[in-house]
Parts: C-alpha cells; sequence; structure tokens
C-alpha cells in the first residue's frame, strides 16, 4: 500500500505543482509541491494544506482536460492531460482500506482499555477486601483491648475494696 501511496504521490507531484499556500516559507516547500511537507504525521494543519493543494491541482487539469464542462474559456486550456480519474479511484480504495485498517485499531484500543479497566477493577476488589479484612481484625483486636482494660479495672476495684477491707479490720483488731 506504501508502493501505491508513493507512486500516486509522484505522478501528482510530475503532473502539477500548486502555489505554495499563504504563510509558507520557503524552507518548508518541497521542490514540486506547492504546500509545506508536514512536520510531523500528526500536524493536522500541514496536512490539510497539502491535500487541499492537492485537490486544487487536480480540479485544475481535470478542467484543463475536460473543456466542455470547465469553466474556462476553451482558448485558455491547454493539451489535454491524462484522466486522473483511475489513479483517484485507486486512491479512494487505498482511503477506505485506510478507514477500515483505524476501525479496527480503534477496536483494538478500546478492547485493551477495557481490559486494563477491568483489571484495574479487579485489582482494586481485591485491594478492598483485603482492606475490609485488615479494618475487621484491627476492629476485633480493638474489642479484646477493651475488654482487657475493662477486666483489670474490675480487677482493681476488687483488690482495692479487700486491702480496703483488710485494712479496716486490721485497725478494728487494733483499736
Amino acid at each position: 500500500m506504501t508502493s501505491e501511496l508513493e507512486a500516486l504521490k509522484r505522478l501528482l507531484d510530475t503532473a502539477s505543482s500548486p502555489p505554495p499556500r499563504e504563510g509558507a516559507s520557503g524552507k518548508d516547500v518541497v521542490p514540486g509541491e506547492g504546500a509545506p511537507k508536514p512536520a510531523s504525521p500528526l500536524d493536522v494543519d500541514a496536512i490539510m494544506a497539502r491535500f487541499d493543494a492537492t485537490v486544487g491541482a487536480l480540479a485544475e487539469e481535470s478542467a484543463r482536460a475536460d473543456p466542455v464542462s470547465s469553466p474556462t474559456p476553451p482558448h485558455a486550456s491547454s493539451a489535454p492531460v491524462p484522466s486522473y480519474d483511475a489513479h483517484v479511484a485507486g486512491a479512494e480504495e487505498n482511503v477506505q482500506r485506510l478507514g477500515a485498517a483505524m476501525d479496527d485499531a480503534e477496536r483494538e484500543l478500546d478492547a485493551a482499555f477495557a481490559r486494563h479497566r477491568d483489571a484495574n477493577a479487579h485489582a482494586e476488589a481485591l485491594r478492598d477486601a483485603e482492606l475490609a479484612a485488615y479494618r475487621a481484625d484491627a476492629d476485633a483486636k480493638q474489642r479484646a483491648l477493651e475488654s482487657l482494660q475493662e477486666t483489670l479495672a474490675n480487677t482493681r476495684r476488687v483488690f482495692e475494696a479487700r486491702v480496703t477491707a483488710a485494712e479496716d479490720a486490721a485497725a478494728a483488731a487494733a483499736a
């Protein structure tokens, strides 16, 4: 598919040279092309400018090749230029295949995100269950500690009462 696109690009480059778009510097414009070459595959403005320039050149070439349907006067057209219909149809087919491949990639990406979310949800559920178990264990230990503190307080009161009773008995015996 890349070779087909390269062949179409070579054909379009040799057939016409659209004028450079406004604001394009000389270093941005590739010889034989009217619009600057995109700096990256994600440079949408440059890609659209190149696309618009190519479409404009194709329209001009089509108008020159078919003077009857062209709004230009017949004396202004040059020698007939071969039709781009076959190349445009091939490019449209390539665009459709690329669109289908992009749709497939988008579905795969969505599926990967869903798997990631599911894995994270599962891991989070495990962490929550583990945390709940730790909290239950800590609560049980807290209740045991409070029970031991109450037992200790009761034992202390009992021993203090016995000590007080023994001291009172000793004081009564001594008196």
